[in-house]
């Protein structure tokens, strides 16, 4: 794989190369390289996930918490496969939402809550908690890996 090792990079040649691993399995699913394939497919996809990790950590670090918690939820729905990166996207995205409630309390029509504005405070404060408890529940799974 050409692609940056380094889950600060850009990701676009991961992507091309797992819809060209994709592609090989569904062609050819009995092909020599299959086995190869889907070993390259398992690293790619973790690769991503970290990637988006990291692109969501970059926004909790500005304090930009609307787009953290958007980057963690959809970090959530997109890469299930991966226990401790949901666990940490659970604990992030709760700690991200408590701060868009928090500013929502302050300033309810601020621009700082563009993802969550139809939320009430309470509605936001909820999937916080919602996340904390999920995240609890697997938090012995994620320290048995």
């Amino acid at each position: 794989m050409d692609a940056p090792d380094d889950i600060d990079r850009d990701q676009q040649l991961t992507n091309r190369a797992l819809e060209e691993w994709q592609e090989l399995l569904v062609s050819f699913p009995d092909s020599k390289y299959a086995s190869e394939a889907k070993e390259k497919m398992s690293i790619g996809r973790r690769r991503l996930a970290e990637h988006a990790e990291f692109i969501a950590g970059f926004y909790c670090k500005q304090e930009v918490y609307h787009a953290c918690a958007y980057r963690y939820i959809a970090l959530l729905e997109e890469f299930k496969e991966y226990k401790d990166i949901q666990y940490r996207s659970l604990t992030d995205a709760a700690m991200a939402l408590d701060e868009v409630a928090r500013a929502k309390e302050i300033k309810p029509d601020s621009d700082k809550n563009l993802f969550h504005k139809q939320m009430s405070v309470e509605q936001i404060k909820d999937k916080a908690q919602t996340f904390r408890n999920i995240a609890q529940k697997l938090k012995p799974d994620v320290e048995q890996d």
